[in-house]
């Protein structure tokens, strides 16, 4: 079975690497937050998570 709260941890590093990258590659402190916000918003609660918890509700059925 699969761990909610693993993929959460997953997920995050990926996200807060993602994050560091961007950080490094803009200057611009208002083009890092709405890329910031943008990221968390995609991979957040509203986004790739609730895909997750979506495909693990239906038993992770159907496959790629």
């Amino acid at each position: 079975m699969v761990d909610k709260r693993a993929l959460t941890d997953l997920i995050d590093k990926r996200a807060n690497r993602i994050l560091s990258l961007i950080a490094l590659a803009l200057s611009d402190d208002r083009k890092f937050e709405i890329a910031r916000t943008l990221i968390l918003h995609e991979l957040g609660q509203k986004g790739l998570r609730s895909d997750i918890a979506e495909l693990l509700a239906q038993g992770g059925k159907g496959g790629i």
